[in-house]
């Protein structure tokens, strides 16, 4: 008998938190449970990753509180991309 090994895609987080050490924890947290995460510490150095291409994105948890492009202005910004991951804001 021969067995066909289905492997699915790991899933990829984008974290997006102005706080270093808050940063670090959600996406070691998140490596943990088998995630691949990409990291920004800010809106604009996340729409850079998410404009990149040749990364898809499946999620991304975002701080509200940020300066130049806060939660909600990036959290906008990203869903009328092409592709859009789902968004957690935080």
């Amino acid at each position: 008998m021969i067995a066909f090994a289905s492997q699915a895609p790991t899933p990829t987080v984008l974290v997006v938190d102005d706080d270093d050490a808050v940063r670090r924890l959600i996406a070691r947290e998140l490596e943990q449970g088998g995630f691949r995460v990409l990291s920004a510490a800010d809106g604009v150095e996340a729409l850079a990753v998410l404009n990149e291409g040749g990364i898809e994105v499946d999620l991304m948890v975002c701080d509200l509180l940020m300066p130049q492009l806060d939660g909600y202005q990036l959290a906008h910004r990203v869903a009328a991309l092409p592709d859009a991951p789902k968004i957690i804001l935080t």
